[in-house]
């Protein structure tokens, strides 16, 4: 049943409600409205910027549909695109309310993630897509490989990542090397692994390491807002093999290979007492 507001145009006021997240913490919400004022809704304050969302239907089948945000460029959230794509998951809900309407309802008409973020002169264009084409996708399989296919740190690979972690300092940071003050113990088990710090406002970010050379690391990417002096955590990587499971992180109890798969074909030209 239409509510009062929905009933024709000139009976209400719609806004919409952009709540953009990034991590787990309170702290990393980014909201905006497209309202004049700003609006609270829910505890979160929504702060009024220029920002406009493309046209959207529900179809009701999970066909991909993507959805472009257009915003000034010198937000929050096109910051977060600036340079390397974050490493966590910016997600996007889409409220839509009318600011006419007493008991202050705002429904989500929209719920997914920002995948990319093109600068246009002076704007930024978002590309999202909805969370409902992720029920598309295949889940992962288990093989019989040699690999070990547990992600490290997961909940199935149960290494443990306390142990795995040493604390440094930055002493250079000049593009995608990273200078610490010492060089770490067992460098070579830190290779496939990821340095891990907090941003000015306690975001957490991490790059992989791709190679180690005595106190410098070859990130994966360029460091943003790393400091000389700052503190980093730099955790081991994982081969990913029986022996680098055995050697790094002494965690052969929880392995998913299959290091013993025979290399002699039974159906072969073998004999069968060769």
């Amino acid at each position: 049943m239409l509510s009062f507001f929905e009933r024709s145009k000139r009976g209400g006021r719609p806004v919409n409600l952009f709540r953009f997240r990034y991590g787990p913490w309170d702290s990393d919400v980014y909201a905006y409205t497209d309202h004049e004022a700003a609006i609270v809704h829910q505890g979160i304050t929504y702060a009024p910027v220029p920002i406009e969302r493309g046209a959207f239907s529900s179809s009701g089948s999970l066909d991909k549909q993507s959805l472009e945000i257009a915003m000034a460029g010198d937000s929050e959230v096109a910051e977060l695109f600036r340079v390397y794509p974050p490493p966590q998951v910016v997600a996007l809900t889409i409220f839509q309310g009318h600011v006419t309407d007493p008991e202050n309802e705002y429904l989500a008409i929209w719920v997914g993630r920002v995948l990319t973020c093109a600068w246009r002169e002076t704007e930024v264009a978002l590309q999202c897509e909805p969370a409902r084409t992720q029920l598309r996708r295949v889940g992962l399989r288990r093989h019989y490989q040699y690999m070990c296919p547990h992600v490290l740190y997961g909940s199935q690979c149960r290494a443990s990542e306390a142990a795995a972690t040493q604390q440094a300092r930055v002493a250079g940071v000049s593009g995608r090397f990273l200078t610490l003050e010492s060089a770490p113990a067992n460098p070579d088990h830190f290779v496939g692994g990821i340095v891990r710090w907090r941003d000015a406002v306690e975001r957490v970010s991490a790059r992989a390491i791709l190679v180690v050379a005595g106190e410098v690391l070859t990130l994966g990417g360029i460091p943003q807002e790393l400091a000389v002096g700052a503190a980093v955590e730099v955790l081991y990587g994982c081969g990913h093999t029986l022996e680098a499971c055995r050697d790094v992180h002494d965690n052969v109890a929880n392995f998913g290979g299959h290091p013993y798969i025979p290399t002699k074909n039974p159906l072969g030209i073998y004999g069968a007492f060769s």
